[in-house]
């Protein structure tokens, strides 16, 4: 059977191309609206897990989180040392991060200008992590405890550019203000991603200790990220019960409870790009099918001859189906893992979006296209179901036509 669909393609080669053809083009369309989809998926989860909530967040607080809302007063400090960090490591398999964080408001002044600022004091690290996901437009990171990141958009409202000096004020913990002189070590564009981080200024997690008067061992909240970010509801359930040995007076939020609005926008991408991904499947299957079921009628004295060789009905249908999805997986393959390679290794870096609406449209400067095995594995799969399926609506009715009246068919 295998040997007479393989010998029928290369008999038949104008045949076997137009079906080649019309399948790269339709996995290609497939292919390129998931790419699309799933850098701007990668890009909000990276949003979330690096600048926004991490996967979960441990706090101390009876009330629920939301981090775009709730401030330094409507949190109670807790103590976490490296001791508690390492035995949360040790029992939790998984974790990538460990990250503490404050989170307060605060006023800015330079010259005659000033405006207020939620500042985020970060670690080393999680600052390196969050600026991964920024387009600087000068300057970089803090490097010390006397800088400060800063949003264009705050940067212009200051007429301050990169090594100008700000004035900070902060309500501490007690109650009373705390000043700080600090430099802008650099300013990121609010285009793309960065459009949830405009009212957020950046500093070492040290100088917010600082302003804050902390003491050593204090902190507001821990960001944990796991290497996989799906799976939240076991992992959560295991972080709790580690988390009642280790201090029961803290809670765990998960991205989605902290973060509604940036869950709310996932979600409309997400269903968003599931809609566009079937209407694109859907188009590509019917003028698949419609190909396949007029090549498949036309081939009436062939299928009559293979049943009076002794051919069953279900193995003609067999072999006429295999030697179609042979050439639609073929093409199928050929254009998904081309295209992967290309994505993979030569795109990494991400494509430029140079109109601004289209990056507020896809969260980012820049889109990173990805296509996964899985991708390539299912779209396999349902071309499969769509060759067989078409191969079945032309030749539903063999077993009961008689051989006679295939043979004297003129095609």
């Amino acid at each position: 059977m295998i040997r007479l669909s393989l010998k029928n393609i290369t008999r038949k080669k104008s045949r076997a191309f137009l079906i080649f053809i019309l399948s790269v083009v339709a996995a290609f369309n497939i292919f390129y609206q998931t790419a699309q989809k799933n850098s701007v998926q990668n890009s909000l989860k990276q949003l979330i897990g690096e600048a926004i909530s991490g996967q979960f967040i441990i706090y101390d607080s009876e009330e629920k989180l939301n981090v775009l809302e709730s401030q330094f007063s409507d949190l109670k400090l807790f103590n976490w040392n490296e001791r508690l960090e390492k035995s949360l490591r040790k029992e939790t398999d998984g974790i990538l991060h460990v990250s503490p964080r404050l989170r307060f408001g605060g006023m800015m002044s330079s010259g005659d200008e000033s405006i207020g600022v939620n500042l985020q004091a970060l670690s080393r690290e999680h600052l390196e992590r969050v600026s991964s996901i920024l387009d600087f437009q000068g300057g970089n990171i803090p490097e010390n405890n006397d800088e400060i990141m800063l949003s264009e958009t705050f940067a212009d409202e200051l007429n301050s550019k990169v090594g100008d000096t700000l004035v900070v004020l902060a309500n501490n913990r007690n109650g009373y203000l705390s000043d700080a002189i600090l430099v802008i070590s650099g300013i990121f564009r609010t285009n793309g991603l960065a459009q949830f981080l405009t009212p957020i200024g950046y500093i070492n997690y040290e100088k917010g200790k600082s302003l804050m008067g902390l003491e050593k061992y204090e902190t507001m909240e821990l960001l944990v990220n796991f290497k996989n970010f799906e799976g939240a509801e076991e992992q959560e359930a295991f972080l709790h019960s580690i988390l009642i040995n280790l201090n029961p007076e803290l809670n765990i939020a998960t991205w989605n409870e902290s973060s509604p609005l940036l869950n709310s926008i996932l979600a409309i991408w997400v269903n968003f790009g599931y809609i566009i991904k079937l209407i694109f499947i859907a188009f590509c299957f019917l003028i698949l099918i419609n190909i396949i079921v007029m090549i498949t009628n036309n081939r009436k004295k062939e299928i009559g001859t293979l049943l009076a060789f002794g051919f069953s009905p279900f193995k003609v249908i067999n072999t006429i189906a295999f030697e179609y999805i042979f050439l639609v997986v073929t093409a199928v393959l050929w254009i998904g893992v081309t295209l992967k390679l290309i994505f993979d290794f030569l795109l990494q870096d991400g494509i430029p979006i140079p109109v601004e609406e289209l990056q507020a449209a896809y969260l980012s400067s820049k889109i990173v296209p990805k296509i996964f095995w899985m991708d390539i594995a299912e779209v396999c799969f349902l071309f499969t179901l769509a060759c067989y399926l078409a191969v079945f609506i032309s030749l539903r009715k063999l077993p009961k036509t008689e051989i006679s009246t295939l043979l004297r068919t003129a095609t």
